[in-house]
């Protein structure tokens, strides 16, 4: 007896799907091949009939012992199908492949697929203009007399000395008092390039380490009073206050320098010198927030404080590059105090900022 291994069936079933299997006489299907046909529910034919009928045959007529076995009627060229199979309707199709015959379900035809109208766009509802207020008649002024045009009186020739010479050569012999041109007002015109002036007619190589420092605070000025500007335009007005302070104040180091006077003790939005280092040290006394570097997402202001607290560090290498001696000692310490607490209290301003208390519109 030949017998239907479960690897045959594959190969029919991946060749063609079916779901009938009609098995030959004297063929005999292997455990593997019945479970195949069973887990997808394909239904195995004897001659043509289905062995779920042929069994329920045998189960009417068994007895308790065994009956004669009838003669078997050898199979018709063409068996009769079960009439309720999709092969006796003229549902399916046969196909036989190395003498096993199997029915093949036949795929029903493709329906054209509808084309989707397009939506039609929803036209935006036109807003509602509001009625304009009528502006008040503003009442008529009465017309003013016209005043009588008064004569010319002649320019009378200055009367004021100037020592013989033009009011033109006496202003450029007038002595300027701001602070940052108390070291040009003697300047000589025939000074050479490279030579500037310290204090009054001192001359001195632009290398100087007082005229870099000089430079330095200048720099330091311009990009502080440009931060005042955007704070103040991006909507953080207390911040921008508090940045003005520090600049008004940065302001007088130049002119205690210059005119040599001493510096007022610093005093920022309230802060003495001690309070600003104290903060700037431990900020989680005071503020909800760490040490911390700054990073894109802190934004540009951030940005912008951070790159000021950089140029002050550069200040503070210049100034004591200016006033510090060789054998030790240094000169000014008052400005060295006050621009060494300038990156702290630019940095207070950082913390101050990341933790909400600079809040925009605020």
């Amino acid at each position: 007896m030949k017998v239907i291994t479960e690897s045959e069936l594959r190969d029919i079933y991946k060749k063609s799907p079916f779901t009938s299997f009609d098995l030959p006489s004297g063929m005999k299907l292997t455990p593997a091949a019945s479970q195949f046909l069973s887990e997808r529910k394909i239904k195995v034919l004897r001659d043509g009939v289905a062995e779920s009928v042929l069994a329920a045959e045998n189960r009417r007529y068994n007895a308790a012992a065994p009956t004669p076995a009838l003669p078997r009627i050898a199979p018709s060229p063409q068996p009769l199908a079960d009439p309720r199979s999709p092969q006796a309707q003229g549902g399916y199709p046969t196909v036989v492949h190395q003498g096993i015959q199997a029915t093949v379900p036949t795929a029903p035809p493709v329906q054209p697929v509808q084309p989707i109208q397009p939506v039609q766009p929803i036209q935006p509802v036109q807003p509602v203009q509001p009625i304009q207020p009528v502006q008040p008649v503003q009442p008529v002024q009465p017309v003013q007399p016209v005043q009588p045009v008064q004569p010319v009186k002649p320019v009378q020739p200055a009367q004021q000395s100037f020592g013989g010479q033009t009011p033109m050569e006496a202003s450029r012999q007038k002595r300027d008092t701001t602070a940052q041109n108390m070291d040009t007002s003697h300047t000589d015109h025939s000074k050479p390039e490279h030579m500037t002036h310290l204090r009054g007619s001192e001359l001195v190589p632009k290398t100087h380490p007082i005229i870099a420092f000089r430079g330095q605070l200048d720099s330091f000025e311009a990009m502080l009073l440009e931060l005042v500007i955007d704070t103040e335009t991006a909507g953080f007005n207390s911040l921008s206050s508090d940045l003005n302070e520090l600049l008004e104040y940065s302001r007088t180091i130049m002119r205690a320098e210059v005119m040599q006077e001493p510096m007022a003790p610093m005093n920022i939005c309230g802060w003495d010198s001690d309070e600003i280092r104290e903060r700037s040290h431990y900020p989680n006394k005071f503020y909800s927030a760490n040490h911390f570097t700054p990073q894109p997402h802190h934004g540009k202001i951030m940005a912008q404080l951070n790159r000021l607290r950089a140029q002050s560090r550069e200040l503070e290498l210049a100034a004591a590059h200016a006033f510090y001696r060789e054998d030790g000692s240094t000169e000014r310490d008052d400005i060295l105090k006050a621009v060494n607490r300038f990156s702290s209290l630019i940095y207070v301003f950082m913390l101050q900022l990341l933790g909400g208390v600079y809040q925009y519109g605020a």
